[in-house]
C-alpha cells in the first residue's frame, strides 16, 4: 500500500490529470455500452419510455451500478479538464475559451449527473412502491416512472450539447500549447465536430427522431473518447506546454 501511495505522490499534477481524462473516458464508454436498455443489454427504443422503464427496473442492480459509475466518470473527466485549464493558465495562454468551455461542460455534466439520480429513484419507485401509498409496479407508479424518465430525456436534450460545445471550446483554446501535427489537428476536428454535433442533436431532438439520436450520440461519444485519450496521453507525457508555440514564448 505504501509503495502505491509513493508512486502516486511521485506523479505530477498534470500526469494525474491525464490519468483522470483517460480513466474517466473509458469508464464512461463501458457504462454507456452496458446500461440497461442501451446498446448491449436489452436494447430498447428511446422513444419507448415505458419499455425502457421496465427494462431498467428488471435490471435494477445493473441500473444502479451504471448510474453511479456514469456520474463518477463524468466528474472524473471534469476534474481532469480542470487540470488542463490550470496547465493552460500556468503556460501563459489566454485561456478564455478553455475556461468558458470548462464551465459549459461542467454545467452540462452536472445536469447529466442529476439525470442519473432520477434513474436511481425511478427504479426504486417501480420495484418498491411510492411513499407507502402506491404499490410496486402499480399503474400509478408506472405513470410516475415514465414521467421521471421523460424528465431525464429532457435534461439530456439540453445538457449533452452543452458538454459537446464545452469540449469544442476547450479544444480550440488549447491548440496553441498542444504539440504540432496530429494533436492540433485532432483539437481542430473536435472543435468543429462539437459544434456540428450540437446543432444536429438539437434538430434531431426537436423532431423526436430517437434513432437519429442514438446514431449521433454514438458518433459524438467515439470522437470525444478518442480526443480525451489523446489529451490525457499528452498530459501524462509532459509534451503539452508553451514550448510548442513560439508566439506564446515571445
Amino acid at each position: 500500500m505504501a509503495n502505491v501511495l509513493d508512486r502516486i505522490n511521485r506523479t505530477t499534477r498534470r500526469q494525474r490529470g491525464g490519468y483522470a481524462l483517460m480513466g474517466g473516458g473509458l469508464v464512461a464508454l463501458v457504462v454507456g455500452l452496458i446500461e440497461p436498455g442501451g446498446v448491449l443489454v436489452n436494447s430498447t427504443d428511446r422513444l419507448d419510455f415505458a419499455g425502457r422503464v421496465d427494462v431498467m427496473a428488471n435490471n435494477a442492480a445493473l441500473t444502479h451500478f451504471t448510474s453511479i459509475f456514469a456520474a463518477m466518470a463524468l466528474v472524473t473527466i471534469i476534474a481532469g479538464l480542470m487540470v488542463v485549464w490550470n496547465t493552460a493558465h500556468e503556460e501563459g495562454l489566454d485561456c478564455t475559451a478553455t475556461r468558458y468551455g470548462l464551465m459549459m461542460a461542467g454545467l452540462g455534466t452536472g445536469a447529466l449527473v442529476l439525470g442519473e439520480g432520477i434513474d436511481q429513484m425511478m427504479v426504486i419507485a417501480v420495484n418498491d412502491g411510492l411513499g407507502g401509498v402506491f404499490a410496486a409496479r402499480s399503474a400509478e407508479v408506472m405513470q410516475v416512472a415514465v414521467s421521471m424518465h421523460s424528465i431525464k430525456a429532457g435534461i439530456a436534450i439540453v445538457a449533452l450539447p452543452l458538454v459537446m460545445l464545452g469540449a469544442s471550446s476547450v479544444s480550440i483554446g488549447l491548440r496553441p500549447i498542444l504539440p504540432a501535427g496530429l494533436q492540433r489537428a485532432a483539437a481542430l476536428v473536435v472543435s468543429v465536430v462539437g459544434v456540428v454535433w450540437a446543432v444536429l442533436f438539437w434538430v434531431i431532438a426537436s423532431i423526436f427522431d430517437f434513432e437519429g439520436w442514438n446514431a449521433i450520440n454514438g458518433i459524438g461519444a467515439v470522437i470525444a473518447l478518442i480526443w480525451l485519450m489523446m489529451l490525457g496521453r499528452t498530459m501524462q507525457s509532459g509534451t503539452i506546454g508553451r514550448h510548442n508555440n513560439t508566439s506564446v514564448n515571445a
